[in-house]
């Protein structure tokens, strides 16, 4: 049978870029996901302050609901509306975490 070839493996060897992660860490401590809270709260807060139309959320990253660890993105993604936020933030074993912007 031969041995196992993994993708990565192979791509290295082949010189053929590796995708790069979107987050930030894969177990984040809470010192994080407090920080990436305040950065995400930041971010809507100078938006909203510039401009009318002020995003609904901004996703920070996702918990594993089997294991707990949470996953921070590098580059937080802004929603308009909250329907945007639930189509577009799920992913399956996930669960979301972000910043909404408070109900005026």
């Amino acid at each position: 049978m031969g041995d196992v070839i993994y993708l990565n493996e192979y791509k290295k060897q082949h010189g053929i870029p590796l995708p790069r992660s979107p987050y930030y860490t894969l177990k984040a401590t809470d010192a994080q996901l407090y920080e990436a809270y305040h950065a995400a709260a930041m971010l809507l807060n100078e938006f909203s302050e510039n401009h009318d139309n002020a995003p609904y959320a901004v996703l920070v990253g996702y918990e594993n609901i089997k294991t707990g660890h949470i996953k921070l993105l590098k580059q937080p993604p802004m929603f308009s509306t909250k329907e945007a936020f639930e189509s577009m933030s799920g992913m399956r074993g996930h669960k979301s975490i972000a910043v909404v912007r408070k109900a005026e």
